[in-house]
Order: structure tokens, then sequence, then C-alpha cells
């Protein structure tokens, strides 16, 4: 792959500049802040876009704002590449809300962006996809360092054991180990553990266990003290009810009494309802008064007085509206004598007088080229012309014949049948990567299976992920097979279409010869001398002929003009009658005329606005005089009056009313007193029970039997008071506690989940524990390639100084001491040794996952701390390696180019 052409339209400080890259070394010079690192940004940039990495929505890095234009609201770019002869053209607008990109096959300029893969994520195509093969985070931590950055990032780690463990890519990429563990990992967090007790639900689970037996031990507590208040509730109810066989012995004895008081509340009470039957006669015929609003009256004032005052300006708006239609009736007089002019635009009226200088100065003229004309007429002669027109025709048929041949050739079906093969190609093999998913995924499922059977049924939980991953992957075999299909047909297609091209541009090359032999020419270009000798014989003639027409055409195109001006102008003489034909006078008198007609119209039309403003006016006021006629007259019907004065009137009414109403109140209140619960007819009643003057109480004292009796009440009372306190203490202690049944069933219910959840967990755990047993597995297999591919790196780099590497899932590397035979961990090295070290894990982490080893080498100023020898083993390196795959080199420094002209290497200099 080679990275052809950068094009940052609108990118950073960059305004439509465009860098062209070779193959082998490129060097990009330029100072600090030249925008070295915007171009670096602007490749990564074309191929993934500025989004963050591992999100579940769509989320804009932090590059996206630190590259925006800085003088546009454009954001956008193109950058060409090439790829085994074959040359791309990806177009990307990085715009917020507006992001697009497009991948072109930049030969025929056929848009190809169905090819690329499309990120669900981003809704957008991936132009890494199909020749780059690398996601963002692998492409930065590998053949992408930008500055002081040799050392990987964190994120490598995972991605590059993935990559390893997928089978150096050929599994299909969605499947990742890293992702299943990280899946079983969150189901393991979800449920938790017994300590946390706030974030998990075994932790919350246990806690509510805990809790249901504190409560259950204090219900138990609390149903005990039940118990004792219970008995003695049962001993004060014995005790009020000896108080109230007591009480009613006595109230027997001091009855008889009270048949004297009886009597007299009899008496007052008839007297008392008399009176309030005449004041309730009296209230209701003041009733319907009642419902009267005196809120309303201030309202009804405001607004009568509203009514009188719009009646009152409508009125004079009248007056002056009978003026104004007056004086414009006058005007309309003076206007109709000049109503000529009523369709006639100002401006053509003031443009006469440049119309009539005009016509005389077009005369004369007219006069000039007439007289031009006989001279050239003069010396034109009768000249045979030959069969130049017969040359012409097939001359340019010729051409027409040439133009189909390069179209025909244009769209020749090779680049067609090619790309088509691609696909094949492509299609073919992602049907081999997803046969051997499916492989793979029933090969674990079986053997997690077997193991369930001969171990633990628990270990074969995770045979399903693996049998819905083959499901999958037979599905899109199906679509594969399908697409195939597609592409084999319209591959034979192309091919029957090449073949009548070929015969299209036989008979082409026919009819061109055939021209050619009509005039005895060799070739089109004699053909064209042919023509021209021709065209000079009768060049003079053909001058002098178009001269003349030249001159014809203005002639009539000044009469026109002439005929044009003075056609208006005597429209208009003849509009206003006036005689003499055109003249300056009579042009004057015209204007006077209209000068005045248009001054009365404007008049006209400035009284009419006013009119209609006042009419506009008016009709505002009338609507909102019967706005307010309607809400008077509503209140008033509201309130049972016909105008302000009856609303007056109803408003004592109600006053009395309500007087009326609460003497009522009183006396009834006092009726009610003297009853004192009991009905008149209940009194009458009782009264027949007594006979007043044989009531004897001479030996009754009754002040003292009242004592008694009040003492009596007094300790029922008390002893209420105490039972109610013991009963409202046992309804207390009733919902204060859970009942013991429910406690129970729940404590049960709950220790069955934490059950499940604990054969959860350890199922989980064991399947994690199988997953990481196959995963080390097959990492074992590749972690010798890569620190083979590693060490012959380094060794290279670093002139063989270091020949051996050991490098960890981690990406932790340790290296071999020569003299010791120990490992050594990178971080005890220096700082120069430890970068050529992470510099050649990049390259060999790369040539792991993409063996073609033909993808570009991006480097921004990350040899800055090597010294000079190390700079130049470095140089050297890449200097061998350009053979293979492109290196951009992005520097401020002029040591590279030095190094490289001392090596005698080529290389392409770009300064910025």
């Amino acid at each position: 792959m080679i990275i052809d052409e950068l094009s940052l339209n609108s990118f950073g400080k960059f305004k439509d500049e465009k860098i062209n890259l070779d193959n082998g070394i490129n060097i990009i010079y330029g100072n600090n802040e030249a925008g070295k690192t915007t171009i670096h940004k602007f490749i990564e940039g074309m191929f993934f876009g500025f989004f963050r990495p591992y999100t579940k929505r769509k989320l804009y890095s932090k590059d996206y704002k630190k590259y925006f234009p800085w003088n546009s609201d454009k954001y956008y770019g193109t950058l060409k590449y090439t790829v085994d002869g074959d040359k791309y053209r990806i177009d990307r607008n990085f715009l917020k809300g507006r992001d697009q990109v497009k991948v072109f096959d930049d030969k025929t300029g056929e848009e190809i962006t169905h090819m690329y893969d499309y990120d669900k994520t981003s809704r957008l195509h991936a132009p890494a996809s199909l020749h780059l093969k690398l996601n963002s985070v692998v492409y930065n931590n590998t053949i992408n360092i930008g500055q002081l950055k040799c050392k990987t990032e964190g994120d490598l780690a995972k991605e590059v054991k993935d990559s390893l463990i997928n089978l150096g890519g050929s599994l299909d990429e969605d499947i990742s180990v890293e992702n299943i563990i990280k899946d079983i990992d969150k189901k393991i967090d979800n449920i938790g553990t017994k300590e946390r007790i706030k974030t998990s639900p075994y932790g919350k689970l246990a806690e509510e266990i805990m809790e249901l037996e504190e409560d259950k031990k204090e219900t138990i507590e609390v149903l005990n003290k039940i118990k004792d208040s219970q008995i003695l509730i049962n001993h004060i109810k014995g005790e009020i009810k000896d108080l109230n066989e007591e009480k009613l012995d006595l109230q027997e004895k001091m009855e008889s009494i009270e048949g004297i008081r009886l009597y007299k509340r009899y008496n007052n009470a008839i007297k008392i309802k008399k009176g309030i039957e005449n004041l309730e006669k009296e209230q209701l015929e003041l009733k319907k008064y009642s419902h009267i609003d005196d809120s309303k009256y201030t309202e009804a004032i405001s607004i009568n007085s509203e009514i009188n005052s719009l009646k009152e300006r409508i009125a004079d708006n009248d007056i002056t509206l009978q003026e104004l239609e007056e004086q414009v009736s006058d005007l309309n007089d003076t206007v109709k004598k000049y109503n000529y002019f009523e369709n006639v635009n100002k401006g053509d009226i003031e443009n006469l007088s440049n119309k009539f200088t005009l016509i005389n100065d077009k005369e004369k003229e007219i006069d000039e080229l007439n007289k031009k004309r006989e001279i050239l007429k003069s010396k034109v002669d009768n000249v045979d012309k030959g069969n130049l027109t017969d040359i012409r025709e097939d001359f340019y048929k010729i051409e027409e014949l040439e133009e189909k041949k390069r179209s025909l050739i244009y769209e020749r079906r090779d680049d067609e049948i090619n790309n088509i093969k691609v696909q094949i190609e492509n299609e073919n093999t992602r049907r081999s990567k997803i046969n051997t998913i499916n492989i793979t995924s029933l090969s674990i499922a079986f053997i997690t299976i077997i193991v369930g059977f001969i171990v633990d049924m628990k270990v074969s939980i995770v045979s399903p992920l693996f049998i819905i991953l083959a499901l999958i992957g037979y599905n899109k075999m199906k679509s594969i097979n399908k697409k195939l299909d597609s592409f084999k047909k319209d591959l034979r297609d192309n091919r029957e279409k090449r073949l009548d091209e070929k015969n299209r541009l036989s008979d082409i090359d026919k009819n061109i010869v055939m021209i050619l032999n009509k005039y005895d020419c060799d070739n089109k270009t004699d053909l064209r001398r042919l023509m021209d000798q021709y065209s000079m014989d009768i060049g003079l003639i053909s001058n002098n002929i178009e001269a003349i027409n030249d001159l014809d055409k203005k002639i009539d195109d000044v009469k026109k003009v002439f005929d044009k001006y003075s056609g208006e102008i005597t429209k208009y003489l003849n509009m206003a009658n006036i005689d003499g034909g055109i003249n300056t006078n009579n042009i004057k008198k015209l204007k006077d005329i209209f000068c005045i007609y248009n001054e009365d119209t404007n008049n006209i039309n400035v009284l009419k606005g006013e009119i209609s403003n006042i009419k506009d006016n008016n009709e505002h006021l009338n609507k909102r005089l019967m706005d307010k006629i309607n809400e008077l007259e509503n209140i008033l019907k509201e309130n049972n009056a016909k105008n302000i004065k009856e609303f007056k009137e109803n408003i004592d009414y109600k006053n009395k009313f309500l007087k009326i109403k609460g003497k009522l109140d009183g006396e009834n209140k006092l009726f009610d007193s003297i009853l004192n619960g009991d009905s008149l007819s209940l009194l009458k009643e009782k009264l027949t029970r007594y006979n007043v003057d044989d009531i004897q109480d001479a030996d009754f004292d009754m002040e003292k039997n009242k004592e008694v009796l009040e003492g009596i009440n007094n300790s029922i009372v008390e002893k209420r008071e105490e039972l109610s306190k013991l009963e409202e203490k046992v309804k207390y202690y009733l919902s204060s506690v859970t009942p013991l049944a429910y406690l129970n069933e729940e404590i049960d219910r709950k220790s069955s989940l934490i059950k499940d959840y604990e054969d959860k967990l350890q199922s989980l755990k064991l399947v994690k524990t199988t997953i990481n047993k196959l995963s080390k597995n097959i990492h074992r297999e590749f972690a010798p390639k890569l620190n083979a591919k590693v060490s012959t790196l380094i060794g290279s780099i670093t002139g063989d100084k270091y020949k051996k590497v050991k490098i960890n899932e981690k990406i932790n590397i340790k290296v071999s001491d020569e003299n010791s035979g120990k490992l050594v961990n990178v971080n005890t090295l220096s700082s120069g040794t430890m970068d050529q070290l992470y510099f050649a894990t990049r390259l060999g982490i790369i040539n792991v996952i993409r063996e073609d080893n033909n993808i570009p080498i991006i480097l921004d100023d990350c040899f800055t701390q090597y010294d000079v020898k190390r700079l130049t083993n470095i140089l050297k390196f890449l200097s061998k390696e350009s053979l293979n795959r492109q290196i951009i080199l992005f520097t401020c420094h002029e040591r590279e180019s030095k190094v490289f002209d001392k090596l005698n290497v080529k290389y392409n200099y770009v300064e910025v």
C-alpha cells in the first residue's frame, strides 16, 4: 500500500494544501508549529475519523476540535493511495452532523464505498477496513508513531491479544475472546459479593437477610410485651364495668329532679322556635339576592365608563372621515382631466429628453454606416467556394469517430473485470475465515459439553454461546455465497461487453480509412492541410461578406432604437393632445402636465391611506365597544339587574339577606343548646313522664350526689384513658413490627436466591477459567512467532547488541543479557535503548498481525532522543524496510536527510 497524495482542503491551519508522496522514503520537514503534526493527524483522520474507540454511541475525540479549520466553517480533505497498481481516492467531510466518507476507484471515477465495512457506531463506512485492515488503536500503536510515543499504549495489549488469539487476523474481527471474558466478568460483577452490600445484588440480598433476622428477633420481643399489656387491659375493663353500675343507680335517683328542669327547657324552646320561623320567612323572600356578586359592581361601573368613552371616539372619527372624503372627491375631479396618465410610469416621462437627444444621434449614425457598406460591397467579387463544405463535414466526422473511439477505450471493461475478481477473492477469503470460526466455535462447544459431562455440568453453560456463534457464521456463509453468485454473473456480463466494444472499435477504424481515401490522404493531418488551403483561397471574400453582414446588422439595430424611441415620444405627445411634432418645447409641456397629475394622484393616495386607517380604527373601536357592551350585559344578567342602578339595589337586598342569616344562625345555635341534642317532640314526650307538682326532693341532696356522680364519671374517664393508652400501645406494637409468618417466608425465599447466586457465580468462574486456559494455549502458539519477529528487528536496529526478546500478553518486554543469560526488564535499560525496543515491538506486532508486510510506516519526530549512532542504525534499517513498504518521516531536524545523503539513500523531500 502506498499513500500517493494528501489534499488538506480545509483542515487545521491548512487551506487547499496538496502534498505528493512517493514509494519508499518520504521526509516531511518543517520547523516547530509549521503544521507537521497536523498533516500527520490528517492521515489518521482520513482513514479513521476523529471518534473515541470502544464506545457504543458516536462520540468525537479531542482531536476533532483541535484540528477544526482556523478560518473556515468547512472541514474536509482527500487522500489518494495505491494497492497492487490499483488507485483509490478517499473523500471525507469531518464536519459534525454532516460527516461523510466516500471511496472511489481513482482510475475510472466509480464510487466503491460499498466495498468497505460499515461502522454501526459512527454510522460511516471504514476506509481502513479493506486494505489497511487495522483499527485506530492498533494503527496508533504500530505503524503510526507520534512525538515521544515509541512506547506502546495500554489499549494495545488488549487489541494485540485479541488479534493474536484470533489467529493473526484470520478470524472475524467481531469475535473477541477478550470481549467474552469481559462479558463474563460483567455478569460476575453484576452479581457481586456479600461484602458489596450497596453495589451488588448478592451483597444487597445478604444484607436484607440479616435485616430480616433482626426484625424477627424484635417481633418476638414485641409479642411478649403485647401479651403482658392484654392482661392489664382485661383488669381495667372489669373496674370500668363496676363504676358504670354504680353510676346507673345514682342517675335513677337524680332523674326525678330533672322533670322540673325539662319543663323550663320546653317552654323556652317553644318561644325561640316561633322567632326562628319568622326570620326564616323573611330570609326566604330575600334568598333570590343571595347570589349577587357585589365585587362585580365596581367592574360594571368601570366598563360603563369605558363604553361612553368609546362612543365619543367613534363619533370624532366619523367627523374626520367625512372631511377627508370631501377632499378626495375634489382631487378626483382634477385628476379625471388627465386620466390618460393612469398607467404611465414616472421614469418614462422623465427620460423623454434623453430619448430625444438619442434619436438625433442615431439618425447621424445610420448615414455613416450606409456609406461604409457601399464601399465594402464594391470590393466583393464572385469567387468559387469549391468543395470546402464537404471537406469540413468529413473532417469533423473523423473527429467524432475518434472521440467515440477514445470513449470506448476509456470505458474498457478491464478495470471493472479486475475489480470484480478482487471482490470475488475477498468474499472467498471471508468465507474461509467464517468457516474457520464455525469449526472453532463448534469445537469449543463440543469440548465444553464433554467437559461438562465428565467434570461438572456447569462448564457446559458456555456451549450455547459458541453454538450461536456457529449459527451466525452459517448465516453469513449463505449471504457470502449469494454475493459470489452475483459477482460471477457480473464478471460474465462484463466479458461479453468487452467483446462487443472490440467489434465497435474495428468498425470505427474502417470508417476513418474510408473518409481519408476519398481525398487521397494518409491521415487526418493531411486532410486538415487540404481544408486549410481551401480556407485561405476564400478568406478575403469571406471577411468582406462578414463585414457587410455586420454593418447590415448594426444599421438594423440602430434603426430599431431610432424607431422605438421616436414612437415612444410620439405616443405620449398624442396622449396629451400636443401638436407640433417632436421638439424640446412639446416635451417640456408634456412633463409639466404629468407633474400636476402625479402630485394630485399622490395626495389622493395619502388621503385614502388616512381614510383607511380611520376606518380600521373605527372597526377596532366598534368591535371593542360591542365586547364591552356584551361584557356589561353579562355582569348585569348574572346579577338579575337591567341597569347599574338596579344592580346597586340588589346589592342592598343581599346585605339585608346576610344580616338576617347571621341573626338566624345565632337563634338556631341558642335553640340547639336548649334542646341539647333532643328534638322538641322528644322533650314533650319526656315531659309526659313527670308530674312536676308531685316531685318530692326535700330529702335528696342533689348537689352532694352530683359531686359523687362527678367523681364516678372522673374515675370512669381516668380508667378509659388508661385503657385507651394501653390499647394504643398494643396497636403501636402491632404496627411497628412485621408479621412473624411473613418474616419467616421472606427469609426462606431470599436464602434460596442467595443459593442461586452462589451457584451462578461458581458456574461463571468455572467458564471463565476454562476460556482463559483455551485463550492462553492459543496465545502460546503465537508468542514464539512474535518474539522471533521482534528479536530479528531489534538485532538489525541495535547492530546485534540485543538479539533475544521476550514479550508477554500485556506487551511487557524483557531482553536476554548475553553475558549472564538472564532476562532483563526493559525499564532497567537506557531511554534510547528502550525506544529502540518499543519501536521494534510495534513493527513486530504489525508483522505478526499483517503478514503481507506492505502497509506504510508513519513517524512524527520520534527519534529526537537518539544519538548519532542510534539514529544511523535506525535509518539504515528504515532504508531496507522502504524496499518493502512506504516510509513517511515527519521531522523538524535536518539530521535525517543528512544521514540518508551520507548513506546514499534516495528519498522524497517535502517542506512545509
